[in-house]
């Protein structure tokens, strides 16, 4: 069996073209909406507490320190429950389509609820990968980093060199890394693999097609980040007009930005998910060879 590349990106624009209505206002509710609120309240509250270090400057070192460290609180909060949102609506893309394939349009109210069933895994899947990344990150480019700092060799240029390469191969390994495991994510959602399991399942899949894996989806992410740029360029010049208003700049440059993201993030999913039954067909038939051996 063949893969094609051009017949997998027909499908994917025609089946999104076929249903961006539906993606546009189950991302619309699921996404922009929350986002909205949560970051609105994060201005609000950050625009008060700038107020407040005009404020308290009278009363010292002690105020200030008070309202940093709430700053900090408030902060590590939004941005966590921002990460939230963004994983139930990458949740949401996923069961979405698949329903779409299936002929079914869920209703929004289901599709939020089917989709914080996965969370607790989606959670440990991102978790172990950026643990991963942030572990080869330390073994590669703190070395490198402590040679500049300490100019071991009597000059920082063979800290720098040695940083460079080690950067170059911590690229080479997580390209490596993620490639192999690019299917990991839609194997625990769609067949309701066991996180851990995910890993091996998806290596499975790539083994012996991963330059075609790496391959294509380099190619996809070019077309869709050069179709992301064509509607950007004109876009960008609103948004920094909008900037420049004090709070409402803010709050409206965030809602377009979500805009412009679901109506072109739904496209890398709906190619990864044909991309996934495609390969899962493509091995099939070889494992019913070695049962038939």
């Amino acid at each position: 069996m063949e893969i094609s590349f051009t017949d997998m990106l027909s499908k994917t624009f025609n089946f999104y073209l076929k249903n961006i209505k539906t993606y546009f206002k189950t991302l619309l509710v699921l996404y922009v909406l929350p986002n909205f609120i949560v970051n609105t309240i994060m201005i609000l509250l950050f625009t008060a507490i700038g107020f407040g270090f005009g404020a308290i400057n009278n009363l010292g070192d002690t105020g200030s320190i008070v309202l940093s460290v709430l700053g900090g609180g408030i902060f590590a909060v939004f941005l966590f429950t921002l990460i939230l949102i963004s994983l139930i609506m990458t949740v949401s893309i996923i069961k979405l389509t698949i329903h779409l394939k299936n002929g079914k349009t869920p209703k929004i109210s289901e599709l939020f609820h089917e989709s914080l069933r996965y969370l607790g895994s989606i959670i440990q899947f991102s978790i172990i990968m950026m643990a991963i990344t942030f572990g080869l990150a330390i073994v590669f480019i703190v070395p490198g980093t402590l040679m500049i700092v300490f100019e071991l060799f009597g000059s920082i240029i063979p800290g720098i060199l040695i940083l460079i390469f080690s950067i170059l191969i911590l690229f080479i390994i997580l390209t490596y890394i993620r490639t192999n495991w690019v299917f990991s994510y839609l194997s625990i959602i769609i067949d309701k693999v066991p996180v851990i399991k995910s890993f091996k399942y998806s290596k499975g899949l790539v083994k012996g097609n991963w330059l075609r894996v790496f391959g294509y989806n380099l190619l996809f992410g070019l077309i869709v980040s050069g179709a992301m740029m064509v509607i950007m360029i004109p876009l960008m010049f609103l948004i920094v007009l909008l900037s420049l208003i004090p709070i409402f700049g803010s709050i409206a440059t965030n809602v377009l930005s979500d805009l412009m993201m679901i109506l072109v993030f739904p496209l890398s999913f709906i190619f990864l998910i044909e991309f996934y039954f495609n390969m899962k067909k493509l091995k099939q038939p070889k494992k019913m060879v070695q049962k038939k051996k």
